[in-house]
């Protein structure tokens, strides 16, 4: 019996240990939160993207998410709510939720939706560590890692585009879909003269309709701090 105190102790302990460890790994921007979230500035997003800068489209916010992401997004930190329209089936339903939410967030800066329903990501990597130094190679690297993900197949859309400030821009259009939700996903590359940079735009279905150009444009805002 004391022996099994001992060790009952001995795991309070431990647990305890981690608690503590995990709260004083937090990151700066949530140390004093007990939220998974904080909304951040531009100036601290772009210290934190150290490389490069983005500039937030019209009406979104910024947030650092405890995944160790900064996330654009024109949603806010609500679950999305269902709302009734009389006798709309189950699509039309999320459709006109997705609607209404969106012109709620056009005049509101308290924004509705949870932005992992509609959201943009960017991070970059020197070209000699993952050995890219052109964009057909960039190419190749991301196929390779997203068929070796999809096991039934990797289905999207390519798309080049020319831009005056930051040359060639690679475009994946894909879709995923689970038991949960389906969504809409644009991937693209740049290339800079020492990394390669890289976006993720995700996005609900019913929500990729209002956004997708916004996220197109915080793409394009890229300043490159090489």
């Amino acid at each position: 019996m004391r022996i099994y105190t001992q060790l009952l102790i001995l795991v309070c302990f431990l647990a305890l240990s981690s608690c503590t460890t995990l709260q004083q790994k937090r990151h700066p921007y949530l140390q004093n939160s007990n939220k998974f979230y904080a909304k951040i500035t531009k100036k601290q997003a772009d210290d934190s993207h150290k490389y490069f800068k983005l500039t937030a489209a019209k009406r979104w916010h910024i947030y650092y998410d405890a995944h160790n992401m900064i996330v654009y997004t024109p949603l806010g930190v609500e679950k999305r709510k269902k709302i009734k329209f009389g006798s709309l089936d189950e699509k039309s339903l999320q459709k006109e939720n997705a609607k209404k939410i969106y012109e709620h967030n056009l005049i509101s800066e308290t924004k509705k939706g949870n932005y992992w329903s509609n959201y943009l990501t960017a991070y970059s990597e020197p070209k000699d560590s993952v050995n890219i130094y052109t964009l057909d190679q960039a190419i190749d690297s991301y196929l390779k890692l997203k068929k070796s993900n999809y096991q039934d197949g990797f289905n999207y859309k390519l798309v080049k585009e020319k831009s005056n400030k930051l040359g060639e821009i690679i475009y994946f259009k894909y879709q995923n879909e689970t038991s949960f939700t389906k969504t809409t996903h644009i991937d693209a590359i740049i290339l800079g003269d020492k990394r390669v940079y890289y976006f993720r735009f995700q996005s609900d279905v019913d929500f990729y309709p209002f956004y997708f150009n916004d996220a197109i444009e915080i793409i394009k805002s890229l300043e490159i701090n090489e």
